[in-house]
């Protein structure tokens, strides 16, 4: 009996994976060989498969007939109905659970997709002195087989379909004025909360019917099914179309570059790069671009980069450019999980936050020499020294990076920093300016100038970080087991940040433009070395209706201390920074964090201290060598003090937590903050009187 055509496969001699199917196996090999046997009569593009041949003819040459297909495979007939229902089907977000599975069980080959829609963009900028560069658009037809060979055995990124969370929302009955049970639901809207368990269904990696599967009864379990378990089972799927992906890119390199600077944007070439960095990249801007569809897009995303780069992620790898790219994409996918909104997510990004932490360390030895005296800033600087200082550069703001997750991941769940560096002693990258400088002369000209200035310049993300150092500090002192009763140690914290106020005196002044609001970010340093928010969050009913007295005792007896007093006024000046933003900025990633801390210690003052004096400004800022350092900043005028005098009661801290919690809403792309926003009016309505 005669075999049918195309049945027999053959195994790849580039990597040794095996294939049933003649043309599945060519088809691998020429992800190999980068052969592209199909060509459009219409025009000069070549593809490697006939259906997205067909998929470019259909997109770029409607009005034109079937194209040329150039050598045909063997046995492969054409999917071009079935790959337009796909895309059709990709194009939105579908509808029901049923639609997404019908699209994932798809044959579609993820780490081959090619594209073909129109990708103009017009330029524009509203962040920062950087325009947006056309020759960044992604080719229509470029594919992932054509973005650079990072690493020929690391799995094609796949994503999962997951059911989105329920947002169960009850109102509030029945509540005493002076008695406080948070009602059972209140818990599940408190994302930052890892006892909250998720509801993402668990995927078990195998499951077949042992009896069926090895034909014997009892506990046995054959090899076969013990090696089957070990395969992925993650199934593939297609990406969102290239003009979105490039509307992603355009939000990335105009608007989010500021708020995470560790990609060089001057040699940054999105088709030849890094696929892993391209994907993570789009993530984030899908995220800040904000739409259903766009989120849709977004979290897939950001699921399957993270898959593959667990896949291909070795911390003691050599550094090279494919490693560095890694890095990069790790970290962005840890800024999106952060501002993400998400449980699950922000418990992926703490799980996974130490692993970077030990390989951007382990990269940075290996990768920057800071004792080369190329990297030294002087005057006598050459074009070819413009490589090695980018890569010195890009590792130090990975290491700059590190720590503002350190401090924003610890800061939010409450629990000791695995991390710890002096704030005095993170290393400062180069100047955003100086950074952006599009070829080598250009650098060397201004690297010449900015060498005559001392102290010189250095990027505002670096004082981010330091700052994220005092956060992370912090908790590690106040959640530490041998730490909590420390007086000295918050001492000589609240010292070394007026210390850094003073020093820093000019770049808070000139961060308006920058709008990475580390005026904000220091208020809060204060108000998490002056208040227990841990407790507070458990008095007002993060881990459930079951609230503790000795928890209740101890917060109302805080907010009877001057130290509640001064925690207020800087959470009132908190508010008065908040309420600056535009509705078209982007905040940076502690933004949202900061103002819900903030908005979270009104609410309790407002409840506890109904029966306590009102603050008085001028004994508590008189009292409070913080507030004097931040009384002669020109950013808060004497109208702003005047409202936050104003604001010192406990009915108006109440007004003023929900001005707060409304203007979370609004605040930005991210989505962390209308999440933050809903929980803190949950809170304000539990304190309401009735």
């Amino acid at each position: 009996m005669s075999s049918r055509k195309g049945t027999s496969g053959g195994t790849c001699e580039y990597c040794g994976n095996s294939y049933s199917k003649r043309e599945h196996y060519q088809r691998h090999v020429r992800t190999h060989t980068r052969e592209r046997p199909y060509s459009c009569d219409l025009c000069s593009a070549t593809f490697s498969r006939k259906d997205t041949l067909h998929r470019h003819a259909r997109a770029r040459h409607p009005e034109a007939g079937s194209p040329s297909q150039g050598v045909d495979e063997q046995g492969g007939h054409s999917r071009q109905e079935s790959m337009q229902s796909l895309q059709d089907g990709l194009q939105t977000p579908p509808q029901t659970d049923h639609a997404f599975d019908h699209a994932m069980s798809s044959n579609a080959d993820f780490a081959s997709m090619q594209f073909s829609l129109n990708s103009s963009i017009d330029p524009c900028s509203t962040m920062f002195d950087w325009p947006w560069d056309d020759s960044m658009n992604l080719d229509p037809s470029f594919s992932l087989e054509s973005l650079g060979t990072y690493d020929l055995n690391t799995a094609s990124p796949s994503i999962p379909w997951l059911p989105l969370r329920s947002e169960a929302e009850r109102p509030y009955e029945n509540m005493q004025q002076d008695t406080l049970r948070p009602p059972p639901n209140i818990s599940q809207s408190w994302f930052s909360s890892m006892s909250n368990k998720s509801k993402y269904p668990t995927q078990p990696w195998a499951s077949p019917n042992v009896s069926d599967t090895t034909g014997t009864t009892g506990d046995e379990i054959s090899r076969d099914v013990l090696a089957d378990s070990l395969q992925q089972r993650v199934p593939d799927t297609t990406l969102p179309p290239t003009q979105f992906l490039n509307r992603c890119l355009h939000m990335f390199t105009t608007r989010l570059w500021p708020l995470i600077p560790i990609v060089h944007l001057p040699t940054f070439e999105p088709a030849r790069t890094n696929p892993l960095l391209l994907l993570s990249i789009c993530s984030l801007g899908a995220l800040a671009i904000g739409s259903e569809e766009a989120l849709y897009h977004g979290e897939r995303l950001f699921d399957g980069v993270q898959k593959a780069i667990l896949v291909s992620f070795a911390p003691n790898r050599i550094a090279d450019e494919h490693s560095l790219a890694i890095l990069q994409a790790a970290m962005i996918g840890q800024t999106y999980a952060l501002l993400s909104g998400s449980a699950a997510n922000l418990l992926t990004a703490q799980c996974f936050h130490g692993t970077m932490g030990v390989s951007i360390r382990t990269f940075y030895d290996q990768w920057a020499n800071p004792k080369d005296s190329s990297m030294v800033l002087n005057e006598q600087s050459s074009p070819s020294d413009w490589e090695p200082w980018i890569r010195e550069q890009t590792a130090i703001r990975l290491l700059n990076c590190i720590h503002v997750h350190n401090g924003e991941v610890f800061a939010t769940v409450h629990q000791p920093a695995l991390l710890r560096a002096h704030p005095f002693n993170v290393r400062l990258a180069a100047d955003d300016k100086l950074f952006l400088s599009k070829t080598a002369d250009e650098w060397v000209s201004m690297r010449a100038r900015y060498a005559r200035h001392q102290p010189e310049p250095h990027s505002l993300f670096s004082t981010c970080a330091s700052l994220d150092c005092f956060v992370a500090e912090i908790y590690h002192r106040k959640t530490g087991p041998f730490n909590r009763t420390n007086v000295a140690a918050d001492d000589e914290i609240y010292t070394s940040l007026i210390t850094w106020f003073n020093e820093s005196a000019q770049l808070i002044e000139s961060d308006g433009a920058k709008r990475l609001s580390l005026l904000m970010l220091w208020h809060s340093c204060f108000v998490l070395l002056l208040s227990d928010l841990d407790l507070v969050e458990r008095v007002c009913g993060r881990d459930g209706s079951n609230i503790s007295q000795e928890d209740t005792t101890m917060l109302h007896a805080w907010i009877t201390t001057p130290q509640a007093k001064q925690c207020v006024v800087h959470a009132l000046l908190i508010y008065i920074l908040l309420e600056r933003f535009r509705v078209s900025e982007v905040p940076a990633i502690h933004v949202a964090r900061v103002a819900w801390q903030a908005g979270l210690v009104l609410a309790t003052y407002s409840f506890f201290a109904r029966t306590e004096p009102n603050i008085n400004i001028t004994e508590a800022i008189s009292s409070c060598p913080a507030l004097k350092a931040a009384r002669r900043t020109p950013l808060f005028t004497q109208s702003d003090w005047a409202t936050v005098d104003q604001s010192a009661t406990p009915e108006r801290c109440r007004t003023t937590a929900f001005s707060l919690s409304a203007t979370l809403r609004h605040l930005g792309p991210w989505q962390n903050g209308v999440r933050y926003a809903k929980t803190l009016d949950q809170i304000l309505h539990l304190f309401e009187p009735y």
